[in-house]
């Protein structure tokens, strides 16, 4: 009898954690399970084949090295669409489409915003906000940018430098359902 109570007491604390538990991707990087390479983003994208209508990504990156324009950000891959995410030293931030099919960029935010200007070894959290085709973009908790996607499923999402010689370290990767 004590040992059903236990069975029936950690199944039940078990799907409690799970019904709490919104993250379709929660990497903290403590171990490799996903086999990053070049700590961009995991070789096994198949999470984002299937992720819902409305998401979050989110993820805090600090600079290490670099100069004045150092930046960083993360690219959304769709089959022929990707979406850049920029946030530089300054404090500028951009967001762009680009079609391979048609081989032209769209920028969608291009704009400083001088509370973000970052300092070495500081750690500065990008969240992007998904729903449907609409997204808005955060910056430490500040609204940089918004726009809509023509793309409508994804392939993947990858970290980036953008400037020659910066160095940059990502604490984690997460994606959960809104």
């Amino acid at each position: 009898m004590k040992l059903l109570q236990l069975i029936v007491l950690s199944t039940l604390i078990s799907c409690n954690s799970n019904t709490s538990n919104e993250y379709i991707l929660k990497e903290e990087f403590n171990e490799n399970t996903l086999g990053y390479y070049s700590s961009n983003g995991p070789r096994d994208n198949s999470f984002m084949w299937s992720l819902p209508e409305n998401w979050q990504f989110s993820t805090s990156i600090e600079i290490i090295d670099g100069g004045s324009e150092a930046g960083y950000g993360f690219i959304l891959y769709s089959a022929s669409l990707n979406y850049e995410f920029i946030l530089n030293r300054k404090g500028n931030v951009n967001i762009s489409e680009y079609d391979y099919n048609k081989e032209t960029g769209r920028v969608i935010v291009d704009e400083i915003f001088e509370d973000l200007s970052i300092e070495y070894n500081t750690p500065t959290t990008l969240e992007l906000r998904v729903e449907d085709t609409s997204f808005e973009f955060y910056v430490n908790d500040l609204k940089v940018g918004q726009g809509s996607f023509a793309a409508k499923s994804w392939a993947n999402l990858r970290l980036f430098a953008t400037a020659g010689g910066t160095g940059i370290k990502a604490d984690y990767f997460r994606i959960k359902s809104l």
